[in-house]
C-alpha cells in the first residue's frame, strides 16, 4: 500500500493502472495537449494546467484507489 500525504487516496490498484494506461493508449489525446489528466476505470476523470490543480480535483471525488496521472505532450510524439 502507497500512503499519499494528502487527500484520501491511500491504495494502488496495479492491475488497475496497467488496464488505464493500454486504454490511453487507443485513445484521442489532442484536446488535451499540453495538461495533465487523471485516468481512473478508463475514463478520463480530471484535467488541468497542473498536476496540483488535478490532484485537488481527485481528492474532492473521495476514490478508493489512486488514478493514473499523465501529461499530455504539447506536440504530437507520433513520427
Amino acid at each position: 500500500m502507497v500512503k499519499k500525504e494528502e487527500g484520501n487516496m491511500d491504495k494502488v490498484d496495479q492491475q488497475q493502472i496497467n488496464a488505464d494506461y493500454e486504454w490511453l493508449l487507443m485513445q484521442n489525446l489532442s484536446k488535451y495537449r499540453g495538461q495533465w489528466i487523471a485516468i481512473w476505470n478508463k475514463k478520463i476523470i480530471a484535467r488541468g494546467h497542473t498536476l496540483h490543480n488535478v490532484i485537488k480535483k481527485i481528492d474532492s471525488l473521495h476514490l478508493n484507489t489512486t488514478p493514473l496521472y499523465i501529461q499530455v505532450p504539447e506536440e504530437s510524439i507520433i513520427t
